[in-house]
């Protein structure tokens, strides 16, 4: 095992744990969604994501003054 990946692999579990959605989930959101008669154009996984696109949707609604 390559010296870097030793030491990124501490940090990027760490980050699953707390701060984004499982690959694992992600890849199966992704696969039901294509297995759909109608899949979406745009796909929003995980409660990161989500968070993220709430937030931005918050923003424009307050700018257009909804």
């Amino acid at each position: 095992m390559p010296r870097s990946w030793v030491r990124a692999k501490p940090a990027l579990d760490a980050y699953y744990e707390t701060a984004a959605s499982p690959p694992e989930d992600i890849a199966d959101a992704i696969l039901a969604a294509l297995d759909r008669a109608d899949p979406p154009f745009r796909l929003i996984v995980g409660a990161d994501m989500r968070a993220a696109v709430e937030a931005k949707l918050a923003g424009l609604a307050a700018a257009a003054g909804a």
